[in-house]
């Protein structure tokens, strides 16, 4: 019998921050690939394109897509500029803010961002520091031409590689009520029987 290649799955979540939807999502993700017998990297990427922006407030916020276009911004860029201490705290930042502005109604402000920072053990400091600096709006723009490449218009979306297999991926588009658990095992299994 072959040895068996242990598998890794490369998840790049394409969200729009002040969506429901992407909040919903990014949670049920989280739970799947947690479930998996599978090592897996996971990556958060708020996507503020001009289509994923009139996609996401056609789904039903009402509020000025002008502000909220700006916020969404503002939170993709504090993302970011979170990710310099680490991936796992950025999300839990990411969780966090999504949790203060889509549940609690609570408005964008930088008390608010500060509380955040503050309560899930973030350094204030360094958040300020890189929210500031040209890598991080640099990084956001790689981010939206990354979404660019593989044609990412609608979000909540994920885009799925296995380590075995980088040539073939799959993408999943408003996954929400998609049965998530399902089409990922079944995603592996294919995969292991291409090796």
């Amino acid at each position: 019998f072959p040895k068996e290649v242990p598998h890794l799955i490369e998840v790049f979540h394409f969200i729009t921050p002040l969506q429901f939807e992407s909040y919903q999502a990014q949670k049920a993700l989280t739970q799947v690939l947690k479930s998996l017998n599978t090592k897996y990297s996971y990556h958060v990427l708020p996507l503020i394109s001009l289509a994923t922006m009139d996609e996401a407030y056609r789904q039903g916020i009402e509020t000025n897509t002008h502000i909220s276009f700006q916020v969404d911004y503002a939170i993709s860029l504090d993302y970011v500029a979170m990710l310099s201490q680490g991936r796992n705290l950025a999300r839990k930042f990411l969780y966090a803010l999504q949790e203060q502005l889509l549940v609690r109604q609570n408005t964008y402000s930088d008390l608010i961002i500060k509380q955040v920072i503050t309560d899930i053990g973030g350094d204030l400091e360094l958040f300020v520091e890189e929210r500031n600096s040209k890598q991080t709006t640099a990084a956001l723009i790689k981010n939206q031409q990354f979404a660019n490449e593989y044609q990412i218009v609608k979000n909540p979306a994920a885009l799925i590689f296995d380590s075995n297999n980088p040539d073939h991926g799959i993408i999943l588009e408003n996954f929400v009520t998609t049965e998530l658990e399902t089409i990922l095992n079944q995603y592996l299994k294919d995969r292991k029987s291409v090796v």
